[in-house]
């Protein structure tokens, strides 16, 4: 899926200028929906800002998608093209299309939770250190660092994608122990019954 369009929020401090910050500041609610259905900024080329009213500027435009998209699209791009009439920016978007063959999808069998040592596997796998989210926070803490010693256009478009690496790693971070507590519920929770059978099939 792929969305886009003036969505009247920012998401980033340095996507505005001017204006009352404290009454313009990123939008929580919109990180959260971003989090929550694993949505991911592609970014842009071009102008920082997509709107304004000659006192203000924001980028309130935008486009997001998701990863059954990038599975099918290995590139998307984003440019914003010169305002004409309107205070928005247009956005452009041109996507290559990838012909990797898709892995088979995960299915799981039921008749692994008879096998002794299913948990324990589980639990090591569960136990691994996950370094995705950290080691996004630090690259984009680090474009950052570098977009306020240099606010050039080429660490304005690293800084917007080291940004939406950090919301899709957060992303798959939250999936990640959405899906733990899951695998405790199967351990705890109904598992000779039918009615858990039904829900693993």
């Amino acid at each position: 899926m792929v969305g886009r369009g003036d969505f009247n929020v920012i998401l980033h401090p340095n996507e505005n200028q001017g204006g009352d910050m404290r009454r313009m500041g990123p939008s929580d609610d919109f990180n959260d929906m971003m989090i929550d259905t694993g949505l991911m900024d592609a970014g842009f080329e071009g102008d920082p800002y997509t709107w304004t009213n000659k006192r203000v500027w924001k980028r309130l435009d935008r486009v997001l998608y998701s990863k059954e998209w990038t599975d099918t699209y290995n590139s998307t791009r984003v440019q914003h093209l010169p305002r004409r009439l309107s205070d928005h920016h247009p956005l452009f978007i041109t996507a290559a299309k990838t012909e990797n063959k898709k892995p088979s999808s995960f299915r799981f069998q039921n008749m692994w939770l008879n096998h002794d040592s299913f948990f324990d596997t589980v639990r090591q796998a569960w136990n691994l250190p996950i370094e995705g989210y950290e080691h996004a926070k630090q690259e984009a803490e680090e474009v950052e660092k570098n977009f306020d010693r240099d606010p050039s256009e080429a660490n304005l478009i690293a800084l917007n994608k080291g940004n939406a690496a950090l919301v899709h790693a957060l992303s798959l971070e939250s999936e990640y122990w959405r899906q733990k507590s899951n695998c405790k519920w199967l351990k705890d929770g109904e598992r000779n019954t039918k009615y858990f059978h039904s829900l693993v099939k």
